[in-house]
């Protein structure tokens, strides 16, 4: 969500230095989490957790040269409201829609995290200790998410608005089927 944009949009210095050390902080707690309650979980568990992970996986097309990406469903409301702000921003102006714009990134987050991450340390049997460092990592990583992108929009102009606005429209995949109904 974070690194592709910066190539892509062409980010300023300071929405740079905002996304690489939110990016290396959310780094940081990852690991050190998947480190400690990784090394705790059963067999079962670890095989539980990789069927999910699995499950999450998604190609867009059928072929080894296209890149399988994690996804997670979204709900219709979100995905308009992203869909909107992203048109009022072409056709208007983009900085009349970053408040609303960063509101439905962060819920994007929001569900992301819980697909990420909540509903793997829900379905794991851990500890009471285990559980509490995960569940504190993740809304660790979540609120670093929501600084990051408050802060960068609002240090974003129109040109990088814009680019923004095209990375938002690429990763928003709906399937075929889904496209059809």
């Amino acid at each position: 969500y974070f690194l592709s944009p910066i190539e892509s949009v062409q980010l300023n210095g300071v929405g740079k230095k905002v996304v690489l050390g939110g990016v290396s902080a959310i780094k940081k707690t990852i690991h050190l989490t998947l480190k400690q309650v990784t090394k705790k979980l059963s067999t079962q568990d670890r095989a539980q957790l990789a069927d999910y992970i699995n499950g999450l996986m998604m190609q867009l097309r059928q072929s080894r040269r296209f890149p399988t990406f994690i996804a997670v469903p979204i709900h219709g409301e979100l995905r308009t409201r992203l869909g909107n702000a992203v048109l009022q921003g072409k056709a208007q102006s983009p900085a009349s829609v970053k408040d609303d714009y960063a509101v439905a990134l962060c819920e994007l987050i929001d569900v992301a995290v819980d697909a990420y991450m909540h509903q793997p340390i829900r379905m794991l049997k851990m500890g009471m200790v285990m559980n509490k460092i995960a569940l504190v990592a993740a809304d660790t990583i979540q609120a670093a998410a929501h600084t990051v992108v408050r802060k960068v929009m609002h240090s974003m102009n129109d040109k990088e608005m814009m680019a923004m606005f095209e990375f938002s429209e690429s990763i928003l995949y709906q399937p075929a089927q889904q496209k059809a109904a």
